[in-house]
């Protein structure tokens, strides 16, 4: 994998691990202990052997999907994993050269998350679409305080 995936990988795994700690406020369920642990193992396995180019992009991408597959997570945290999900497929860091099984496996995986992808009106609510509105705007305003 190259240098800049895996830095990808990091980055995003990061900022999905420092949102859950501040969002979380101590409480404590399986579901989160499970994802931060997953996190936390791909962030010790890419730091350590991602450079080597044998990493396994669904293993990488796992507790994202969970994220958003999880009834007991709120939205603010499917926002982040969406987040993540989207930058990965930008930036075509879960393709593998020249295709494969596992490439189209990962990404039928991601498909159904997306599908199945819920958020409660609890968490303030929101669609996808909203969510695109909301990161567009976030987008353009960045741009016009450049300009």
């Amino acid at each position: 994998m190259h240098s800049t995936s895996v830095a990808l990988f990091l980055s995003k795994i990061r900022s999905t691990l420092e949102i859950l700690r501040k969002e979380w406020n101590g409480q404590s369920s399986e579901s989160y202990r499970v994802i931060v642990e997953k996190l936390r193992a791909n962030q010790h396995y890419l730091r350590h052997n991602g450079s080597s180019g044998l990493v396994d992009p669904l293993k990488i991408i796992e507790p994202f999907l969970q994220l958003l597959k999880s009834d007991k997570l709120l939205g603010p945290y499917k926002l982040v994993s969406l987040d993540a999900i989207q930058t990965f497929i930008s930036h075509d860091v879960l393709l593998e050269e020249g295709g494969s099984s596992q490439t189209e496996f990962v990404l039928s995986e991601i498909i159904d998350a997306l599908v199945n992808c819920k958020f409660s009106s609890e968490s303030g609510g929101g669609t996808w679409d909203q969510y695109q509105q909301q990161q567009q705007q976030q987008h353009d305003q960045g741009y016009m305080q450049q300009g």
